[in-house]
């Protein structure tokens, strides 16, 4: 009798051990982009009809595992002056893309940054 004891308490434990793992969490590491500005090359130019200006390329890198859009800022650096770009950049890899900004002549370098990104 107490061999059939032992067996039906051992057998109750791996139960109850098989319960608990089923019931537990799983933890699923969602998929995110990560969009960085990883290169520039803006220059500043005048014309007499257009004025000052900035143009250039800049090149954005998503780190991430999930494609993503990445809206992304030009600012002159003392006139505030601003404008956006929101633009899609596919999982692991890289785009360049061109851009023209009116600035002032105070203005002397154009800072480029991602304000904000999300998934595709």
């Amino acid at each position: 009798m107490r061999r059939y004891t032992v067996w039906v308490v051992l057998l109750l434990v791996i139960l109850t051990v098989g319960c608990a793992l089923e019931d537990s969490p799983v933890t699923v590491k969602e998929k995110v982009p990560d969009i960085r500005v990883t290169a520039t090359n803006i220059e500043k130019g005048f014309s007499l009809s257009e004025g000052a200006y900035a143009s250039g390329t800049y090149t954005l890198t998503n780190y991430g595992d999930a494609d993503g859009y990445a809206t992304v800022s030009f600012k002159g650096d003392v006139s505030g002056t601003q404008t956006q770009q929101t633009i899609l950049v596919r999982a692991q890899t890289s785009t360049t893309n061109n851009i023209r900004l009116d600035i002032t002549t105070d203005d002397t370098r154009v800072v480029v940054r991602v304000i904000n990104q999300r998934k595709a």
